[in-house]
């Protein structure tokens, strides 16, 4: 008893340990077993709302060149014909000639239309030190609070904004955000001549508005309604368009939409078969001596059938 006495109480606890983990283990083997058609994954997150301001979408323009409207027409007369403007765009565009084939690759990297390279010349006439009264600077004429918000350093030791390049990535990045903040790019360049919020103030009168219809209406200043047609003028005169492919008339969509005709059922065409030979003795009441008709002048003109009075019974 001595040598069984707490070794083999050493031993029975050891038992009784393995006894509880394979417990365990046996229990553990015949619980419920999930099915893998029981899970469910979990549900999509909500999208965030966009950025636009609740307009409908319209189709995107094939060059800004073709942006159609009799205010841009207008000044493309006026850019022809009146001398001053016709000579301030030449020395414009002579003082861009050493700017534009950068500023045209920097635009068409960013996803943009090439034309958007001429902005400055509405802007600051391509003068790189240009300063506005609002502390506009540089090509893009870009606020200085406008250039931070899309990465340029501007401080009391250093402006990016004067570097031509470094201001044409901002600008392209401030323009991409807002043609798709309102899905048009006549809305777009009035946001960035006036200002996002005098954009929207204008919407928010006029909901679902287009930059045309807003400027009829008086909603935006005049600067702003000069600015765009006079923009995309330079843009039509640069890129030398005539004219560019005819849009269909608002008939002609709604006819192209319109269900086409159900087709109409083909008349039935009957069998022509040949005229049978009647037998007068079999009609006795037809006699082919009175076969007449009137003639073209008042003749009696043989038709080879007449009714005549049946004989009496």
């Amino acid at each position: 008893m001595a040598a069984g006495g707490p070794g083999g109480k050493t031993l029975a606890l050891g038992g009784m340990r393995f006894a509880a983990a394979l417990l365990g283990l046996v229990l553990a083997a015949c619980g419920p077993v999930r099915r893998a058609g029981e899970w469910h994954p979990a549900p999509e997150p909500r999208a965030r709302p966009s950025l636009d301001v609740g307009r409908r979408v319209r189709p995107a323009e094939a060059t800004l060149a073709c942006v159609d409207s009799p205010l841009v027409t207008s000044w493309e007369r006026r850019m022809r014909s009146r001398r001053e403007l016709a000579d301030d765009r030449k020395e414009t565009m002579a003082r861009g000639a050493r700017y534009l084939p950068q500023l045209r690759q920097l635009v068409a990297d960013a996803g943009l239309p090439p034309g958007l390279a001429l902005l400055p010349a509405v802007e600051s006439g391509f003068e790189p030190r240009a300063r506005g009264k609002f502390g506009e600077l540089g090509l893009w004429q870009l606020r200085p609070a406008t250039a931070r918000r899309f990465g340029l350093v501007v401080d009391a030791e250093r402006d990016d904004r004067a570097d031509p390049a470094q201001a044409t990535r901002a600008a392209a990045r401030y323009l991409g955000y807002l043609h798709r903040r309102y899905r048009d790019w006549p809305l777009a360049l009035a946001a960035y001549n006036a200002g996002e919020g005098r954009i929207d103030r204008a919407l928010a009168r006029q909901p679902h508005a287009t930059f045309w219809e807003l400027s009829a209406s008086g909603h935006l200043p005049r600067k702003s309604r000069d600015y765009v047609p006079r923009f995309l003028a330079l843009v039509r005169l640069d890129e030398r368009v005539r004219a560019c492919a005819p849009r269909p008339a608002t008939e002609q969509l709604r006819v192209a939409a319109a269900a086409p005709p159900s087709p109409r059922p083909l008349p039935v065409v009957r069998e022509m078969r040949a005229p049978r030979t009647i037998d007068p003795q079999a009609t006795p009441h037809c006699d082919a001596a009175f076969a007449r008709r009137p003639g073209s002048r008042g003749r009696a003109v043989e038709t080879g059938i007449a009714l005549a009075t049946p004989p009496a019974l």
